[in-house]
């Protein structure tokens, strides 16, 4: 009961008003006559819109929501649709990018935190909000016109204006819906996919800890980071079939992260999320895989299971001694 109390708050309720107001001037515009306009007591008048205001909106929105959305959004998640908004995003990357800026994103990287990724989708579920309004708001109007048009057929408003305003409010939201998911695009584009890989080792969480954090012990077990590693004025240089690269390490903490980040070349850095977490009386060995831009399917899958050969000779390691 209080879930559903929740799905309709204040913000819901004044959103399906607002869209429920065009039902009722729709409505009556097709149902009086215009020189009765002025007829109109407002106190009478706005204590019977509201409710049915209220109602209209609520009733126009599951409508939307249960038959004619699914169709909308089974269109923009259509391989058609992808492929029209690849070629026609309707939004330039300018715009994007001062959206983003906007939206707390400001470093040209693209890289994305937790805060970061939660002020984005508060930002984009507000737009998102807009969206349904102005289509909750087009079918308020047309379904207000075609209920007066019933009651009293042909004798008053001309429907053809109402149609018109209503399909026109409706292109204006397929059009925003249209950048929202062009916006939708980007992001993916810009956050890297990534797999969690776990294992788990029998031996208790710090002395996992313990063992992992010293960089030295990389080179016994990460055949990523190769067989040498050493610190060359103050910085740690693996020695890979690559060529030398250089390792940034995360300082030694209470927390069980291990994360570190590699970098190829001058200016490439990969960001490597590693964690140990107790479970029971041993633990859990963490790592995250992020696939980098340009890498096929099958390099990703390849590049997972080396890793899980990585921490399969961890585990081994830690728990032979």
């Amino acid at each position: 009961m209080d879930s559903f109390l929740k799905a309709f708050n204040i913000s819901f309720l004044l959103r399906n008003v607002f869209s429920g107001i065009f039902f009722v001037i729709a409505y009556y515009m097709a149902s009086h006559n215009p020189l009765e306009f002025s007829k109109i007591d407002e106190i009478d008048f706005l204590s019977m819109a509201l409710p049915v205001a209220l109602f209209a909106g609520v009733t126009s929105y599951g409508i939307l929501r249960s038959f004619l959305y699914p169709f909308i959004e089974y269109f923009f998640d259509s391989d058609c649709g992808k492929a029209w908004r690849q070629c026609k995003p309707l939004i330039s990357d300018s715009t994007i990018g001062t959206l983003l800026w906007r939206w707390g994103q400001v470093d040209k990287a693209m890289t994305f935190d937790r805060e970061r990724i939660k002020e984005i989708n508060e930002r984009l579920n507000m737009w998102s909000d807009l969206i349904y309004l102005q289509y909750n708001s087009a079918l308020c109007i047309a379904l207000g016109a075609w209920v007066g048009a019933v009651i009293d057929p042909g004798k008053h408003c001309p429907y053809v204006p109402l149609i018109v305003l209503a399909v026109l409010l409706l292109v204006f939201a397929f059009i925003s819906n249209w950048r929202h998911h062009s916006v939708l695009d980007r992001l993916r584009k810009a956050m890297h996919p990534s797999r969690n890989l776990s294992i788990s080792i029998n031996r208790n969480a710090k002395d996992v800890y313990d063992f992992v954090c010293v960089p030295e012990n990389f080179s016994l077990w990460a055949s990523g980071i190769g067989k040498s590693l050493k610190k060359v004025n103050g910085e740690w240089i693996a020695e890979t079939p690559q060529g030398p690269m250089k390792v940034r390490f995360t300082a030694r903490n209470e927390f069980g992260i291990l994360d570190h980040w590699v970098s190829p070349k001058p200016g490439v850095q990969i960001y490597i999320p590693m964690r140990v977490i107790a479970n029971g009386n041993g633990s859990e060995l963490i790592f995250t895989l992020f696939r980098l831009p340009d890498m096929s399917d099958e390099q990703f899958s390849a590049d997972a299971e080396w890793v899980m050969r990585d921490l399969t000779s961890l585990k081994n390691l830690l728990e032979a001694s």
